[in-house]
């Protein structure tokens, strides 16, 4: 009979390790291969941004310092992926960790935080 992974086993893929809401934004954190990314969804107002959409935060952290990069789309998928391609534009020069955005979109649709 096949185990399921333990919690706290790292997975090469990204796995949700908690989702929670802080306010109205929706928190996911995720684990993969030892890295940690805490991605933040959350709706834009037109005095936000100009236009109703979506916002999504990437966060990583290098040493102690949190790195933050965010993006605002008209979906939350769109906001998504171009935040994932600033993060492998920039991430390198940051020493952020690399992942597989499109693996990530696969685990935050899972939980539906994306559509």
């Amino acid at each position: 009979m096949a185990r399921a992974p333990s919690p706290d086993v790292d997975t090469p893929r990204p796995r949700i390790v908690m989702q929670y809401f802080r306010g109205s934004v929706l928190v996911c954190e995720l684990r993969c291969a030892g890295s940690s990314l805490h991605v933040h969804i959350s709706h834009t107002k037109p005095e936000d941004e100009g236009e109703t959409g979506w916002r999504v935060q990437a966060r990583g952290k290098v040493s102690d310092n949190e790195i933050v990069i965010a993006e605002s789309r008209p979906t939350r998928s769109a906001a998504l992926f171009a935040v994932g391609a600033a993060w492998n534009a920039r991430g390198p020069e940051l020493g952020l960790s690399s992942f597989d955005w499109d693996e990530v979109a696969v685990a935050l649709r899972s939980v539906r935080a994306i559509e």
